[in-house]
């Protein structure tokens, strides 16, 4: 994600996609998909820029045929280091309830 945006890369849609379908195929998995905001002040995001970010992927991920019901979008987002170049604004993590 570059700054402010909420539109995902490719790869990032298909690791996301990789993961729920992971998550899909297990009954007691969940994929959690957590937002980040840019820790620069400059940037003009702040904790609700992180969640957009998160409904926006779980959007994309029930359009492509994952069950909403599993996956689980954690709040409250993190700040994020603008240093780091991966350039990624998402966090997922497969959990078992």
């Amino acid at each position: 994600y570059s700054p402010r945006s909420v539109a995902a890369k490719p790869n990032e849609v298909n690791t996301a996609l990789k993961l729920a379908s992971m998550a899909m195929a297990c009954p007691t998995a969940r994929l959690r998909v957590i937002g980040q905001h840019s820790d620069d002040l400059r940037s003009g995001e702040n904790p609700a820029t992180g969640r957009l970010r998160a409904k926006a992927m779980m959007a994309m991920l029930v359009g492509k045929g994952i069950d909403s019901s599993k996956i689980i979008m954690a709040a409250p987002s993190r700040s994020m280091n603008t240093d780091d170049q991966s350039g990624s604004r998402l966090d997922f993590d497969v959990i078992v309830d």
